[in-house]
């Protein structure tokens, strides 16, 4: 039976993933802006996804202070606090690589932004299976399905990602350019791997709770 502040660390909970839901889909239509040659729309949005994601970081000290102040049982506050620190860092991750495009700059070339843009919208996918795993989890309070099929979701893109960053490093490393922009457009495609990664992590998260509480 959920008590009082198990119920309010909860509904924290919902809230925080529907703000980093909205960082992230503000995330990808800046960077496929910025792939199309969109800049200034992208930098408008660049400035948004940040604004976002320090709503999604208020949300995630009002659960902390939850935590600490005693909800859920010990067994699981150390999992629900290390899905809620993934959840915050997988926001901070699609800042991160705003500020990257933003500061940095980098130019595509022509016959790399499709590749690009193919990339990034497949990472941003990761969003979808994640708030489905864990509003199934936190919401129903222990839907083992929804948990599992987000870990089967998150690896079937990971595998899809992982061989369209193959094949664009490829590109990137045998084509003519100087090496300094061969770093940059790597950098570029590694900010892009780094938020599919945390979306990963909070994936192995949910699944520890879920087989430590078996529901």
């Amino acid at each position: 039976m959920l008590l009082g502040q198990e119920k309010k660390a909860i509904k924290q909970i919902i809230n925080h993933i529907h703000q980093v839901e909205q960082c992230l889909t503000t995330a990808r239509q800046a960077v496929e802006d910025y792939f199309t040659d969109d800049v200034e729309a992208a930098f408008v949005l660049i400035k948004q996804i940040h604004a976002r994601e320090q709503k999604a970081g208020d949300v995630q000290h009002e659960i902390m202070a939850e935590l600490y102040g005693g909800a859920f049982l010990p067994i699981i506050r150390e999992d629900i606090y290390n899905i809620v620190k993934c959840l915050g860092n997988l926001a901070s991750r699609a800042d991160f690589f705003g500020n990257f495009l933003f500061y940095n700059k980098p130019a595509i070339p022509p016959d790399l932004k499709k590749p690009f843009k193919k990339v990034a919208e497949k990472t941003f996918d990761i969003i979808d299976p994640v708030k489905d795993g864990v509003l199934g989890y936190f919401d129903g309070y222990g839907n083992l399905n929804t948990v599992q099929n987000m870990a089967g979701n998150l690896e079937t893109l990971g595998v899809k990602i992982a061989v369209m960053k193959c094949e664009l490093t490829s590109l990137i490393l045998s084509a003519d350019y100087d090496p300094g922009r061969k770093i940059l457009l790597k950098e570029c495609l590694e900010g892009i791997g780094k938020i599919f990664t945390a979306a990963g992590k909070t994936a192995d998260k949910m699944e520890c709770i879920t087989l430590k509480t078996g529901f």
